[in-house]
């Protein structure tokens, strides 16, 4: 029996055994199951819990931007507010990248602090750099000139209706209280953490204390507030005036990516009905590029140069200009035009716009231009010297884009005209300007416009305005109509050519000229140099520059409101300048320039070009003045 009962105790072990690690197993079996069961059910629980709550802060924002929208429509630039100025340049990452002086041209808009000449107006001022306490009391004593002090505003005195220091971005200090006519500045705390290619409202986006700042100071009073961004508002302004709850003057960023490309700004061209180039746009291959090129080449046999332009960033990633002149197929088909409308008298030149001889004409340029466009073509890339880069050129078309426009023969010249849409379009000045050998940038800009009749300037500009109003998401913002004016048989023409949706530099520029001259009279003339680069101007402390104007007369005269008035971006360090000149006519205006000009050519870079190699930028000055000698030979052979 005791081993009946030893035997019977071992197979229930066994048994037992056997049976408990079956359990186990099928309890690990369901307790891995039902892990992953619970796993993939509170995945898809917190996954619509972080899309449900998406979806509701995204609804809450629009709703909030609708409101903010709302509020922009009403009459919000006419009563007292607070202008929070973020000029940011939103190119995109190519052209920023292959911009040296990036930084430096988001700094040049530091003239927008003048606008606080309004004692309605104060203005929040967000920099990329951090300003000089030099450069915050010059601009100050800019606001309080014609009140108190001599002709240059270096030797103003310090009190001034801005009351006490105007920059201190972060602390809390007596400044908080919002005086009338006064400007802050703001500098958010990680700009030097940031590469320089980045562009100002992402920085500022990215800065918690600077977005702190920045909202107790447009809701600190009972100023109703308003964000103005750069050139092209973009994700970045709208996300800030949404943590601010500040109306953005400017463009659905959603719809200021079309505005901000040249097919998009040729569209709201074509639906304003002005006169635009002709050409061809939305062109994103070499090939493509050649075929367009040569369909229109071949129905404008009378063009004498053809402009390209990448797509996006409004031409600013790089341009580059063929001369037709130069190819013998264009001279050969010339020769074939005027010999067909002699034999045909008929049609006369209409039998050049024949399918069968367009289609001749078309297979000869797409032989030649194959071959002539790396040769013939004149390219300028941002930081490079203007030459012959056709290959860099056609990468950029792969990624950016690519516009065809037509250059006219017989141009008198080129006009900005300077605009605010709100209720209504209203403009806000015109400016006669010189464009430097790339089209990219301005040289000079003369006020008033006298290329072109001043009706025709605003009725275009004004129907530019309507085009934007009615393609939707733009209710109010600044905006920027270039025009070239050229003779033709039939009298002057008027082609509208650069669309620009934002507060420019040239127009900032005019808030300084309406600082200086104490109104905005159409009438009133002066000479707006945007940059002026030069080594002595990096050499030169502040007091020293300012010391040497008044010894050779460069102060500007309170009295007479006339003289060159300097435009600061740092403590000169840059080697960067601008300058708005005042003059009691345009020829007065003008030769104040050159004298301006001769300064510091002679008495500032003359001493420093021989202790360094020339760089490209030291050129400024020269185009400047070659510009500023032949709008003066200009007006002297009107008056003649």
């Amino acid at each position: 029996h005791l081993m009946k009962d030893v035997m019977a105790m071992a197979i229930q072990a066994l048994f037992r055994g056997r049976a408990a690690r079956r359990r186990q197993v099928d309890l690990k079996y369901h307790t891995t199951a039902v892990i992953v069961i619970q796993c993939h059910f509170r995945r898809r629980k917190a996954r619509r819990f972080v899309l449900k709550g998406l979806l509701a802060l995204r609804e809450k924002r629009q709703k909030q931007w609708g409101e903010l929208v709302e509020r922009l429509h009403a009459d919000l630039l006419d009563e007292p507010r607070v202008e929070i100025h973020v000029a940011s340049l939103n190119y995109g990452e190519t052209a920023r990248l292959m911009r040296p002086r990036y930084q430096l041209e988001q700094a040049q808009h530091l003239a927008r602090v003048l606008r606080a000449v309004d004692d309605n107006v104060h203005v929040v001022y967000v920099s990329p750099m951090e300003l000089p306490e030099d450069v915050v009391d010059y601009y100050r004593r800019l606001l309080s000139l014609g009140e108190a002090g001599s002709g240059d505003p270096a030797e103003t005195p310090r009190q001034s209706r801005i009351g006490r220091g105007a920059r201190n971005p972060f602390g809390e200090t007596s400044d908080d209280v919002l005086p009338g006519g006064a400007f802050t500045v703001v500098v958010p705390e990680l700009s030097d953490r940031f590469p320089s290619s980045a562009p100002l409202a992402q920085v500022a986006l990215c800065s918690p204390a600077c977005v702190k700042r920045l909202r107790y100071l447009a809701h600190s009073s009972n100023k109703a507030p308003v964000l103005i961004p750069g050139v092209s508002s973009g994700w970045a302004e709208k996300q800030l005036a949404l943590l601010l709850n500040t109306p953005l003057l400017g463009p659905d960023p959603a719809v200021a990516s079309l505005y901000a490309t040249r097919s998009g700004a040729k569209r709201v061209l074509h639906a304003a009905d002005v006169s635009v180039p002709s050409g061809a746009h939305d062109i994103y291959d070499e090939e493509d590029l050649i075929i367009a090129l040569a369909k229109l080449i071949a129905g404008r046999l009378d063009v004498q140069r053809w402009r390209f332009a990448t797509d996006a960033d409004n031409g600013k990633s790089g341009r580059a200009f063929l001369d037709v002149a130069s190819l013998d197929v264009v001279a050969d088909l010339r020769a074939e035009k005027r010999k067909l409308t002699q034999l045909d008298i008929v049609r006369g030149e209409a039998a050049w716009c024949h399918p069968d001889v367009q289609t001749l004409a078309r297979r000869k340029l797409l032989r030649a231009l194959r071959l002539a466009l790396p040769l013939h073509c004149v390219v300028a890339l941002p930081g490079q010297e203007v030459g012959s880069n056709w290959a860099e050129f056609a990468h950029l078309i792969t990624q950016n884009g690519c516009v065809v426009e037509a250059e006219p023969a017989n141009v008198v010249g080129r006009c900005a005209v300077h605009a605010l849409l709100n209720d209504e379009c209203t403009v806000q000045s015109t400016q006669d300007i010189v464009l430097d050998e790339a089209a990219t940038s301005t040289l000079v800009a003369t006020h008033p416009a006298s290329k072109a009749p001043r009706k025709a300037l605003e009725g275009a500009t004004k129907s530019v305005g309507n085009a934007l109003r009615a393609l939707g998401g733009c209710p109010a913002t600044y905006f920027t109509v270039e025009y070239v004016v050229f003779e033709t048989d039939e009298g002057l023409r008027l082609w509208a050519t650069e669309l620009e949706v934002g507060l420019t530099r040239l127009a900032a520029g005019h808030a300084l000229h309406i600082c200086v001259a104490g109104c905005d009279d159409r009438r009133a003339t002066y000479t707006l140099l945007p940059q002026l680069s030069g080594p002595g101007i990096e050499a030169t402390s502040f007091a020293t520059f300012f010391k040497l104007c008044r010894k050779h007369g460069l102060a500007f005269d309170v009295e007479k409101r006339r003289g060159p008035v300097v435009a600061l971006v740092d403590s000169l360090a840059s080697g960067v300048v601008g300058a708005c000149v005042e003059g009691l006519t345009l020829r007065d205006a003008l030769r104040l320039s050159l004298d301006f000009l001769k300064f510091i050519r002679t008495k500032l870079d003359a001493s420093h070009l021989i202790h360094r190699e020339a760089r490209p930028e030291d050129r400024d000055v020269e185009f400047v003045r070659f510009a500023l000698e032949r709008i003066l030979k200009e007006e002297d052979s009107k008056n003649s």
